[in-house]
């Protein structure tokens, strides 16, 4: 069931459908690493949508990742980063967050 946040601003987020998950990315040629086999989480906690990532060849590091200023919107989502293939590819895990 949607709940209605409010931001520090007195904005108001309506939280979607809660996913639990995310897709794999699309396996490339010249992937070192099956992209398909990383785990995957998403959710929200405390108000806040979250997803992470943690690699099958994972090195124990984890890089948290930080968006910055999403707009004035009152959509409430959150995104991989532009360099996850990088990142899952060299063993490191993501996270991020609304």
């Amino acid at each position: 069931m949607p709940e209605e946040l409010r931001a520090q601003d007195g904005r108001g987020f309506t939280t979607p459908a809660v996913a639990t998950t995310f897709s794999a990315m699309p396996g490339l040629p010249t992937d070192v690493v099956e992209m398909a086999d990383s785990s995957r989480g998403a959710g929200i906690l405390k108000g806040a949508a979250y997803m992470v990532e943690v690699p099958t060849n994972w090195n124990g590091k984890l890089l948290m990742f930080a968006h910055g200023y999403a707009g004035t919107g009152s959509a409430l989502s959150v995104a991989p980063p532009a360099i996850r293939r990088h990142l899952v590819a060299t063993g490191y895990a993501w996270s991020g967050s609304s």
